[in-house]
């Protein structure tokens, strides 16, 4: 089974989404221009069109797209989603167990309650509640400690770095670890101004010319495209991710993950972090990165990226992109990019009929690591829903590791209904089949999201947890290991 956590095939994702992500902002900053005015500024306007177009297809996926704008315009106000997950088996003395969550969020008064209660044979056993009132989160638990305590998310950073906590538990966190659970005022799809930059300056640095037309394969299927050559030089790609280094290390939360995993993981990175990280990525171009773009009826369908990449990795890093089926640029995207021997690939095919809502999917990720040979799958799913049914109308497998000896694969099957003039969404899976080398289980679920009729929150006083004295945390945690061992104890005597 291909190693995918190695430290080389993850610099190959990330030089491949990097170069992407940016290519394709510079495409949006650029006025289109007909083939012989601009080559460069065409292939950019083709680049538009393409994800202009799979737009326009997604939009037409009525089923599909009435069920987003539901579920974002409940979520939008005050509002209650309910889930319970039961397991179906035979043994327990006293029923099987199971889990309910009910979660009440009101987004513009900033005001959260989600309850969370284990269940035998269908009632209640023991619960939990956590609060969420702006910036502080609370929660209390009776079986597990006596007080209701809170934390502050937007200096948790540093907060938990100044508490006794720190010192017991021996971790540290990154000091400006700040955490927001509230949708913010911007415009979530609006790029970041320094990625923007970024494109901007890259694109000028980009040179593109047109060569000869001919027929390429996209997706198994033939096509005569418009051929274009693109190069960028070495310095600018070594210039595009060290900008990119520069904006990444002002976002907070990448910035404190890349650190804790710097500090805490095996990788090999170093503890000086984003720096150091983004240095090893800057060192590794040793040539110009080189493009073939492959336009069909005025849209980008393929290209194909070529960067030479030090230290002896082979051809360096090759990157091929095919997007459309046999109807709709939609209907189907591959990926694959390969450096050193290691190799990584994606592809995602699907289909909608419209005269019965129904639209199938598939997505398969699979790569190879030169000391296991052979690629091998590493996540497989598919899936489909009708909306002209309304029982047994979504269906969707998944399979994790399948060609390795600890494969597991989860199933499910059931009713996926909404109505937008009750507001509501709800989805029941009668049937949800979990499996392993070692274990097979069945469970069922049931959710529904609803409009919250009285959205009244009781105000919270919580003991702040960061403010205990080190006598009060360990005493905290004793006092949790001891609930803890004593719940296990108990659960084992009606198993």
């Amino acid at each position: 089974m291909p190693n995918i956590l190695t430290k080389k095939s993850f610099w190959l994702v990330a030089a491949a989404v990097v170069i992407l992500t940016i290519v394709t902002a510079a495409a949006f900053l650029l006025k289109p221009a007909a083939p012989a005015a601009d080559p460069k500024l065409y292939v950019f306007g083709a680049l538009q069109k393409t994800i202009e177009t799979m737009k326009e297809e997604g939009a037409k996926q009525r089923d599909l797209v009435e069920i987003q704008k539901l579920f974002s315009g409940i979520r939008a106000e005050a509002s209650r989603q309910s889930l319970s997950i039961g397991l179906i088996e035979e043994g327990f003395s006293f029923g099987a167990p199971g889990l309910r969550i009910e979660a009440d969020t009101n987004p513009p008064g900033r005001q959260a309650e989600t309850r969370f209660s284990v269940t035998m044979a269908g009632f209640p056993l023991a619960g939990a509640t956590m609060y969420l009132e702006g910036d502080i989160l609370s929660a209390e638990a009776p079986l597990l400690f006596r007080n209701e305590y809170g934390i502050r998310l937007e200096t948790l950073g540093r907060d938990y770095n100044q508490s006794a906590f720190a010192s017991l538990l021996g971790l540290k966190l990154h000091e400006g670890l700040s955490v927001s659970l509230w949708p913010g005022k911007a415009d979530k799809a609006a790029m970041p101004s320094w990625l923007v930059e970024a494109g901007r300056l890259f694109a000028g640095e980009i040179a593109v010319r047109k060569t000869e037309d001919r027929e390429v394969r996209v997706n198994d299927r033939l096509r005569l495209c418009e051929v274009y050559e693109m190069q960028a030089g070495r310095e600018a790609v070594v210039r595009l991710l060290n900008r990119l280094r520069d904006g990444l290390k002002e976002e907070r939360l990448f910035r404190a993950a890349l650190e804790y995993q710097s500090a805490y993981s095996d990788t090999g990175w170093s503890a000086d972090g984003p720096d150091a990280a983004f240095g090893m990525a800057a060192d590794l171009p040793d040539g110009d990165l080189d493009a073939l773009l492959f336009i069909h009826d005025g849209r980008l369908v393929r290209a194909e990226l070529h960067l030479p990449l030090k230290d002896g990795e082979g051809d360096g890093l090759l990157v091929s992109i095919q997007i459309g089926g046999d109807e709709n640029l939609i209907d189907a995207l591959w990926i694959d990019a390969e450096a050193g021997g290691y190799s990584i690939a994606l592809k995602y095919g699907g289909e909608y009929v419209p005269a019965e809502s129904r639209y199938t999917a598939y997505l398969v990720v699979y790569g190879a690591d030169p000391d296991d040979g052979e690629p091998a799958d590493f996540f497989r799913a598919s899936g489909w829903y009708a909306g002209n049914l309304t029982e047994n109308n979504v269906s969707m497998l998944f399979d994790i590791l399948p060609d390795s000896d600890g494969a597991v694969q989860l199933s499910l099957s059931g009713a996926l209904r909404h109505s937008a003039a009750q507001k509501t969404l709800s989805a029941d899976f009668g049937q949800i089949y979990v499996s392993g080398p070692d274990f097979f289980r069945q469970f069922t679920a049931a959710y529904r999201l609803e409009p919250l009729a009285s959205p009244v929150f009781a105000a919270r006083k919580p003991a702040m947890l960061f403010d205990l004295s080190a006598a009060a945390a360990g005493a905290l945690i004793d006092e949790i290991a001891g609930n803890v061992e004593g719940i296990l104890a108990l659960l084992a005597m009606f198993m």
